[in-house]
């Protein structure tokens, strides 16, 4: 949802601290995407291995 605003000019452009640079063109589209995949990725593992 957050590429599509970007797409569709909703959303002009991204900030992050140091640790990660975004640009916004197809390049940096493509690796934020890629980085909420591997995000969610880290949840998911995490809510199976931590048990209460």
């Amino acid at each position: 949802m957050i590429v599509q605003m970007l797409d569709d000019e909703l959303i002009k452009n991204l900030f992050f601290s140091h640790a990660y640079s975004f640009h916004n063109d197809t390049s940096g589209k493509e690796h934020l995407t890629i980085e909420f995949a591997r995000a969610k990725g880290y949840n998911d593992h995490l809510s199976e291995v931590v048990k209460f």
